[in-house]
């Protein structure tokens, strides 16, 4: 009796063990057990094992990309950046004359690269355009983000004419080539759009009507410096400070001026020099 009742419990303790391994391992969660339809008179019996399916994994939409801004021919808006990148790698000074075209009596005409800006001057843009060249026109746009073709001109390239570009990449171009000095250009203004800076960034505004900006400096009165005697380069770096509407007649030194020596004026006045050769 004693091995009868020995080997009942030692079955008893196994298939407790096995209870406990079979719920540590979660094993009821993976089979289910049950007996199959019967069919007719048989009376057979089996386990059917049915392993769950795996819950669907929902994969989140991606997001929206964010548009880009509108398309748009530049138009002058792009000489601004244009300039400044050309004064940073030293290809024009900021305070130097720009030659644009002789009149005809042979007299150079010569502005400002700002004024130039400032007064839309296609004629001084195209110059500027020439001095740059198209390799350097090409790699400035490339660094921006911008592609251009290669049969555009210089000269319509920074007058916006002939290809479109974007809203946003023309404002990089402004954000990262206008410096702080450049705000009196500003709000730059072309038919019922306008480009301002708004704290530290630049953006683009819609306006009801166009108002063309003049500079604090049309109004600002100065004295005109005495040049007559002077060599015409020395005379020239006096008169460029103050106005970029020069006449130049003749070489040399200085034998007249309009207007005259310390007579007071406004703004850009024209003034016209002329000179004699050395002796």
């Amino acid at each position: 009796m004693n091995k009868r009742a020995n080997k009942k419990a030692f079955f008893i303790c196994v298939l407790i063990g096995l209870m406990y391994v079979s719920v540590a391992m979660k094993l009821p969660d993976r089979f289910t057990i049950g007996r199959t339809s019967e069919t007719g008179n048989a009376v057979p019996t089996g386990m059917s094992v049915s392993i769950p399916k795996p819950a669907p994994v929902n994969i989140p939409a991606p997001a929206n990309t964010p548009k880009t801004g509108q398309v748009i021919e530049p138009s002058y808006f792009v000489a601004i950046p244009i300039v400044c990148f050309a004064i940073r790698k030293g290809l024009i000074e900021k305070e130097g004359l720009v030659f644009i075209r002789k009149d005809a009596q042979d007299n150079a005409y010569c502005k400002k690269p700002m004024d130039i800006l400032q007064d839309r001057d296609e004629e001084g843009l195209k110059s500027i355009a020439k001095i740059i060249g198209k390799k350097q026109l090409i790699a400035f746009f490339k660094k921006e983000g911008a592609a251009l073709r290669e049969e555009l001109d210089p000269q319509d390239v920074i007058l916006g004419k002939g290809y479109v570009i974007e809203e946003d990449i023309i404002l990089s171009m402004y954000n990262r080539n206008v410096p702080e000095d450049y705000n009196k250009l500003f709000p730059y203004i072309i038919h019922t759009t306008e480009i301002r800076r708004e704290g530290d960034r630049f953006a683009f505004r819609h306006v009801s009507d166009t108002v063309k900006t003049y500079s604090d400096n049309n109004q600002n009165e100065w004295t005109m410096p005495s040049l007559v005697n002077l060599p015409m380069k020395a005379a020239l770096e006096k008169l460029a400070t103050r106005t970029s509407k020069i006449k130049i007649y003749g070489s040399g030194l200085v034998t007249e001026q309009q207007p005259k020596a310390f007579e007071k004026v406004k703004g850009e006045t024209e003034c016209i020099i002329r000179g004699r050769p050395y002796r």
